[in-house]
């Protein structure tokens, strides 16, 4: 079965939150970023033969260990440890470098701008308090750190003009602003995917996986216009399992939920190419296909999927294995019709197929208003 673009119901949505899920994917990002950063930033240090920026460079060791602890953490789904040892040691090691090792000599203090911009981001919405400080205290430190010149170390002051100086100078303006790009792309690009996907849970029914009544409203209009450009006959089918209430009041709502998984996976690996199946409501289903051709087509379609329903059977705990039955209306919408006529005029011929002996297909002959059961 083919799911457009615009309704995509395939989605595993995980259990977390759109917005947990998204913080999730953005600690990952900030981690692999830190880290990258880290390796060109110790590179420096370490190539420049300085003993000083040697020492600075290992001392971005436990840093690393840190990161990867982010990435752990994230990845068991300990995500607000994770959000808090992303920040923090992001800001231990920065202030490790800065107060340390290099002072203002370095702009290595560019990146508590960076933690403060990031940290609303990153950190839960419920712990706004504290993160409402650490942005306050990391702009502070980043706004006098700028304005003012802290040197510790008298050897760097020396070697202030050396390209080692310079390089990692430029290394912490550019990774500023190359750092806060990224994390808007990512945000923008996090943002539009959750919104695809809440979109598409808002139109999958949960407990079958297919569209939804509110699903397959939308469709049943994208699919009417596309049919009236073609001039072709857009052919509805409504479905009914048979019995349903009793295979609930028999043996439980919990088979009569397998009942209505197992059918929706047969209509759904019946359905053609381009056919849509649908949850319309309790027991009934709705397919929509839009190239049946003709009334005989249709029939044909859904006999298929009777059929293909009948021959399956549904396995109990505790007794035999049960069989399903559907009984199936089917009805087309012309160019110029409308769904409401189509869809009534497919309950008629479902209604003729439940008084008729269920587990039949029965076709509302638009033209002439006939029923031809099959």
């Amino acid at each position: 079965m083919k799911i457009p673009r615009i309704l995509s119901n395939t989605i595993a949505f995980p259990t977390i939150s759109a917005i947990g899920r998204r913080k999730a994917e953005l600690v990952t990002s900030v981690a692999l970023l830190a880290c990258g950063n880290l390796a060109v930033y110790a590179g420096a240090q370490v190539a420049s033969g300085d003993p000083k920026l040697f020492v600075a460079a290992l001392s971005l060791i436990p840093f690393l260990i840190a990161m990867l602890g982010v990435l752990w953490l994230n990845r068991l789904g300990r995500r607000m440890v994770a959000r808090w040892l992303l920040m923090t040691a992001i800001s231990s090691g920065v202030a490790t470098q800065v107060f340390i090792f290099h002072g203002t000599d370095v702009r290595t203090y560019f990146f508590f701008g960076c933690a403060g911009i990031v940290a609303p981001v990153i950190l839960p919405w419920r712990h706004r308090m504290a993160t409402l400080l650490f942005v306050a205290f990391h702009l502070f430190l980043f706004v006098w750190l700028d304005s003012v010149e802290l040197h510790v170390s008298p050897e760097l002051v020396a070697a202030h003009e050396s390209w080692t100086i310079r390089t990692l100078d430029a290394w912490a303006r550019a990774t500023f602003i190359v750092s806060i790009a990224i994390l808007i792309w990512k945000m923008e690009f996090l943002t539009r995917r959750t919104e695809r996907e809440l979109a598409a849970l808002a139109t999958t029914d949960a407990l079958t996986g297919l569209l939804n009544r509110r699903g397959v409203d939308a469709l049943l209009k994208h699919e009417l216009a596309t049919a009236a450009r073609r001039h072709t006959t857009l052919w509805l089918a409504v479905i009914d399992i048979d019995h349903f209430k009793l295979v609930n009041d028999r043996f439980s709502h919990a088979i009569g939920d397998s009942a209505l998984r197992q059918v929706a996976q047969t209509l759904s690996a019946q359905a053609r190419d381009g056919d849509f199946v649908a949850r319309w409501g309790g027991e009934e289903f709705l397919v929509i296909m839009p190239s049946c051709g003709d009334s005989n087509g249709a029939a044909t379609a859904a006999e298929r999927m009777r059929q293909s329903v009948a021959a399956g059977k549904l396995a109990m705990a505790h007794a035999a294995p049960l069989t399903l039955t559907i009984s199936i209306g089917v009805a087309g919408v012309p160019p110029d019709g409308d769904i409401a006529s189509a869809i009534s005029q497919a309950d008629q011929a479902l209604y003729r197929a439940k008084s008729s002996g269920r587990n039949r297909v029965v076709v509302a002959d638009e033209p002439h208003g006939i029923l031809a059961q099959r």
